[in-house]
């Protein structure tokens, strides 16, 4: 992870140096060069909703050196070239690959996987998750209803009626760690639990999605108000992480609200939402407490967490 001007901290599933070919993409021969031997043409396998990995052993980069299994390469994504392997990447559903493949193969899920890979294939598979979700998401033309192709190997549909075209989808939200100032630091368990199944519950920092309309900082404030009563006096900007279930990009933010008002957990999305020490927050860190589990190390929530917990950040978020 690479940390960049006016960026306070480093974040996981960045630095993404992919060479996309956007303009060669088009022309008429791109692919057939993509799929020698020279170009070392290797597949990702994921689910259409992000949650699956085909395997092999602990990787996902399935080297494709006699045959290229996939039925339908039209509908793959070519993902791009990867400067330090020079492998080229393609990723693709299940449904579009050869049986072959997947019945000799095994299924992760991708939260495992993402939290066993180093930092270069975390953001691979990431990028892979995010490019098969968005072309399994659109198979028809919102405006006429007609069925979409996809162009450009995976860059953009296009209605095959209309000729509307679309693109990727990114949803901006914040994502932030809401500081009391003296030592504490918001954490809330939500209704819904992600990734497999623990014995205790995950406990998370606050996030949602920007409204129409309205600014980060704006997201911030309301969401915080929204779904633990608490009231935001200042926040600080730290940087940012794409994320693949399914295509948001996270804005991430310390903030600070003043005490005087009681918690009060949104009902609709949280269990709880309650002032957490330093302390226990670090044994959370550390996989040694006994109440709750916090979000994995890839994930935006661990990295503002850990850099408060261990000095790196004050109680201000600065």
């Amino acid at each position: 992870m690479i940390r960049k001007k006016g960026q306070s901290l480093a974040f996981h599933l960045t630095n993404s140096c992919v060479k996309r070919f956007e303009q060669e993409r088009k022309t008429k021969d791109f692919i057939r060069t993509r799929l020698t031997a020279q170009a070392k043409p290797h597949l990702i396998v994921c689910s259409d909703d992000g949650k699956r990995v085909l395997v092999d052993g602990k990787s996902c980069l399935l080297p494709m050196k006699d045959t290229f299994p996939v039925k339908d390469l039209s509908l793959a994504a070519f993902i791009g070239e990867d400067p330090k392997s020079t492998f080229n990447i393609f990723a693709a559903t299940p449904n579009n690959v050869d049986e072959k493949l997947t019945s000799q193969l095994d299924w992760v899920h991708s939260r495992d996987l993402l939290g066993s890979s180093d930092p270069d294939a975390q953001t691979l598979l990431s990028l892979s998750m995010s490019c098969v979700q968005w072309l399994a998401s659109i198979p028809f033309c919102a405006k006429c209803g007609a069925p979409t192709s996809v162009n450009d190997w995976g860059m953009r549909r296009t209605c095959t009626a209309c000729k509307q075209v679309y693109y990727p989808v990114i949803s901006p939200a914040m994502i932030v760690a809401v500081l009391d100032g003296k030592g504490s630091v918001l954490l809330s368990q939500r209704r819904q639990q992600f990734g497999p199944a623990t014995d205790r519950p995950m406990r998370t920092i606050l996030a949602g999605f920007v409204a129409q309309g309205e600014s980060l900082e704006e997201t911030v404030v309301r969401e915080v108000e929204e779904e633990s009563a608490a009231r935001v006096t200042s926040l600080r900007y730290v940087g940012s992480q794409p994320w693949p279930y399914p295509s948001q990009l996270m804005v991430c933010f310390y903030a600070v609200a003043g005490g005087g008002h009681t918690l009060v957990a949104q009902e609709s999305e949280l269990v709880n939402v309650a002032w957490v020490k330093k302390e226990e927050v670090r044994k959370a860190l550390n996989g040694e407490h006994e109440e709750f589990i916090i979000p994995p190390p890839f994930t935006a929530a661990h990295t503002l967490l850990s850099a408060w917990a261990s000095g790196e950040v004050n109680d201000l978020g600065e």
